[in-house]
């Protein structure tokens, strides 16, 4: 709020923690509420893929309940296991997702990363079109774009309107020996 941001991504597990140290749902809108800020995704892995669930996967009505309790504008969805999504049951899964996030009022976008099942744009999007629902869409993270598979490529290929969140990073010149290191302690602001 200091620096001039009006929102902010939270990750699940960090809701999660907020929860298990005492604060309400109350609480933690009052204080987003007290700084102008309102939450603009909630992140991180969510059971959306049946056949990728696992005990410590947050169930779907779990991670939408906490999204609409904070007031998101949206959800990320996450494939984290690096096995390809066959297209068809991807598509049938995010669609059922959407339909459940469409009841809170929440949009949904596909975030597409290196070592995941759905490491591209191309693939995230098939997902998303085979889908059709219209609160279902990609979201692009510069720096997964630049590191993964589409190795920054500037044709996305997509319709503009399916990319429903975009977050900004730079990479550093020479790529780091782990690439999800890279990815969660050494971005680079961007430029």
């Amino acid at each position: 709020a200091t620096a001039g941001f009006q929102g902010v991504s939270l990750y699940f597990s960090d809701y999660e923690q907020a929860r298990g140290d005492g604060w309400t749902d109350t609480g933690l809108r009052t204080l987003l509420d007290d700084h102008g800020l309102a939450v603009a995704e909630l992140d991180g892995h969510m059971g959306w893929l049946p056949f990728r669930e696992g005990p410590e996967v947050p169930s779907v009505a779990r991670f939408l309940g906490a999204a609409a309790a904070l007031g998101a504008r949206s959800v990320t969805a996450l494939e984290v296991t690096g096995r390809p999504v066959p297209l068809e049951a991807g598509a049938e899964a995010f669609a059922a997702l959407c339909a459940a996030a469409a009841d809170a009022g929440l949009l949904v976008h596909i975030e597409y990363f290196p070592w995941s099942g759905i490491a591209d744009i191309a693939t995230a999007y098939e997902v998303v079109r085979l889908a059709g629902r219209p609160n279902g869409g990609v979201m692009v993270d510069v720096w997964h774009h630049l590191r993964g598979p589409d190795a920054g490529a500037l044709d996305l290929g997509i319709p503009g309107a399916s990319v429903l969140a975009v977050q900004v990073g730079d990479v550093l010149a020479t790529p780091a020996p782990s690439v999800r290191q890279e990815a969660m302690h050494e971005r680079l602001l961007p430029g």
